[in-house]
């Protein structure tokens, strides 16, 4: 899933990995856990949006950002 998005978008799915991992280490730390493993659409202290929920999601809203 992670290719198919960053072909899209032609980037390298390693830049991906490397902002899932130093967000949430892969869903093992805060937002992650719950669904946000990049981070987008999540905002500590504010309303956070649930529609950017789980890995596709993440990827859908965080890859035309790039």
């Amino acid at each position: 899933m992670v290719e198919k998005y960053c072909t899209i978008y032609n980037f390298t799915p390693y830049l991906i990995a490397a902002i899932g991992w130093h967000e949430t280490h892969w869903r093992r730390l805060g937002a992650g856990v719950r669904g946000w493993i990049l981070g987008y659409g999540y905002f500590p202290g504010s309303t956070v949006k649930e529609k950017y929920r789980g890995l596709e999601n993440q990827l859908k809203g965080a890859c035309p950002m790039i």
